[in-house]
């Protein structure tokens, strides 16, 4: 984009991760950009780069295109670097303690309780939980997007599969013709009866 100063990049940085106030020193906000500059020597009033921390990535420190630049450009900026050292370090840790806590006591955290209901020729028919379903191969979910019923995503995993359905075997349970009678129908009818 050009304007009248010149050329204009569009930076990469996610301005709006949740509320960007300071916080206090008592509860300090996890969320937002932190930026920070490297001012000239010769002239303090004139910024040479800017640098910016996720506060809920402590220790990992961006330049305005999105890369990430090392502790040294961090530390010039004015980042109290090993503080934030001893968070990341404290963040991976905790992370693997989570993780091996869940394995040893079989319990299942976060992404990945999903369930593979069917598998057969490099296909995999996952259980989503709540009713909801997906058929995958090596390369992720084929429906992205959209959530299937059980009949629906026994249909398409038997389609990938090759297989087709015996004709005593509906994959979808047939609709009844009628009107769907409302509660209040169903309550007059108790009471009649």
């Amino acid at each position: 984009m050009a304007n009248a100063a010149g050329y204009q990049y569009v930076r990469p940085i996610d301005y709006e991760d949740g509320y960007t106030g300071a916080g206090s020193a008592r509860n300090p906000n996890r969320h937002g950009v932190v930026i920070k500059s490297i001012q000239d020597p010769s002239d303090k009033k004139k910024t040479m780069m800017e640098v910016f921390m996720y506060r809920a990535k402590p220790g990992t420190y961006y330049n305005a295109h999105g890369n990430e630049v090392n502790e040294a450009l961090a530390r010039m900026a004015g980042f109290d670097v090993d503080r934030h050292l001893k968070l990341k370090l404290h963040a991976e840790r905790a992370r693997m303690a989570s993780t091996l806590i869940a394995q040893e006591l079989d319990v299942e955290n976060g992404i990945g309780k999903h369930t593979t209901v069917r598998e057969e020729a490099g296909f995999k028919m996952v259980d989503i939980g709540l009713g909801r379903y997906w058929v995958e191969d090596d390369h992720g979910p084929l429906n992205k997007g959209t959530v299937l019923t059980r009949q629906q995503a026994d249909i398409i995993f038997d389609a990938c599969v090759g297989k087709t359905r015996k004709a005593a075997e509906p994959a979808v349970p047939p609709r009844s013709g009628g009107v769907r009678k409302s509660a209040g129908d169903e309550l007059g009818a108790k009471e009649a009866s």
